[in-house]
């Protein structure tokens, strides 16, 4: 497991992709690996659906153990950018994961909700600076990883 972190939110990064992990899936074990590592939720990085559509899958859970996607939840928008922040971990993490060839710069994912693209801007060893196809003229935000 990794911890990435974009802001003041962190998250704990699970590679599923090649191993069955149903117990991280369960909202009692999500909501108790949020609580011991104060995280804002976990990612869980899988094989797309379609590997011709998108380079990896990622799920999101909330501390509460939900599933997620990017899509806007509520008026607020806090529970959108939580999500947003964890995408951009996701595609800092499928990177160190070396899904992509070595510094690639554009990643496609699959989400609970769709496809969507992403940049990586800079890399800075493990933390990288990514930005989402939602917002194009957005800045990229710095995602810094850790191994946990």
């Amino acid at each position: 497991m990794y911890r990435y972190s974009e802001g003041e939110s962190s998250f704990i990064m699970i590679d599923g992709r090649d191993v069955e992990i149903p117990r991280f899936r369960t909202p009692k074990a999500i909501h108790a690996l949020c609580l011991i590592n104060d995280a804002a939720g976990i990612v869980i990085m899988d094989y797309p659906a379609d590997s011709d559509a998108a380079d990896f899958r990622m799920e999101f859970y909330g501390a509460d153990g939900t599933q997620h996607g990017l899509e806007p939840h509520d008026t607020e928008g806090s529970l959108e950018g939580m999500v947003r922040s964890a995408a951009m971990c996701a595609v800092a993490f499928a990177d160190l994961l070396g899904i992509k060839p070595f510094h690639s710069k554009e990643y496609r994912f699959e989400a609970a909700d769709g496809i969507h693209d992403a940049f990586i801007d800079s890399h800075l060893g493990e933390c990288k600076m990514v930005r989402l196809d939602s917002d194009p003229d957005a800045g990229a935000t710095l995602c810094e990883g850790e191994f946990e």
